[in-house]
């Protein structure tokens, strides 16, 4: 669980105006790969077959993400609820169907391919200009972010279970702030480690870490 330091540059950044709507984009982008869902439910339809979530303790980042979800046409809620761990505190969650606007939304955010197959790694058609880059980096730390308060030493982390999506975090942020580093995080479960870890084992046992630190 996040710290109370965390938790409030969180909320600080989630409260950045993004006057430009790439910036949107791709705020909602780093939401997405760090803390969204996409999920094939099975049916007839795509809004039946698919389903896409978003779960964050910060209300403004789940506010935003849902509003450029909407802008495209997408059908959906943003709902809270109290999460039974951690103390019962409040969970933000975009529920959103897997309709046509939604999908176009994924895919221009670099989180969907056009053959509707997850994109793992980062779109650098996401993140050409600089201010796009930052408001993706934004997006990655409100989704996904932990930092020591000031009065210690620097040090902050972003969590992902995709070892793409971490090695090209890593070289974003060298180039935006530089002295990172990446580093794997596996529970020692041997039967995992001889198997191989597919997607939902690798985020229920493993996390690929990437970290900065400045002295």
């Amino acid at each position: 669980m996040p710290s109370g330091f965390s938790r409030s540059f969180r909320e600080e950044l989630a409260r950045v105006e993004n006057k430009q709507q790439c910036c949107r984009l791709a705020v909602a982008a780093g939401l997405m790969h760090t803390a969204g869902s996409f999920l094939i439910r099975g049916g007839a339809t795509e809004s039946e077959r698919y389903e896409v979530r978003l779960e964050t303790t910060i209300q403004a980042g789940a506010k935003l993400a849902y509003s450029v979800f909407k802008a495209y046409g997408a059908e959906g809620e943003l709902v809270a609820r109290r999460e039974p761990r951690f103390q019962h505190r409040l969970v933000y969650e975009v529920r959103l169907k897997g309709d046509p606007p939604t999908l176009q939304a994924l895919n221009e955010m670099g989180v969907l391919s056009d053959r509707f197959e997850l994109i793992q790694g980062i779109s650098r058609r996401l993140i050409k200009k600089g201010c796009c880059r930052s408001a993706f980096l934004r997006g990655c730390l409100i989704g996904a972010g932990s930092a020591n308060a000031p009065q210690r030493e620097a040090h902050l982390e972003i969590t992902t279970p995709h070892h793409a999506f971490a090695a090209d975090l890593a070289a974003l942020l060298h180039v935006v702030v530089g002295h990172v580093a990446t580093r794997n995080r596996l529970a020692a479960r041997r039967q995992d480690r001889q198997h191989g870890l597919h997607a939902a084992t690798f985020r229920a046992f493993g996390r690929r870490t990437l970290a900065s630190r400045h002295a």
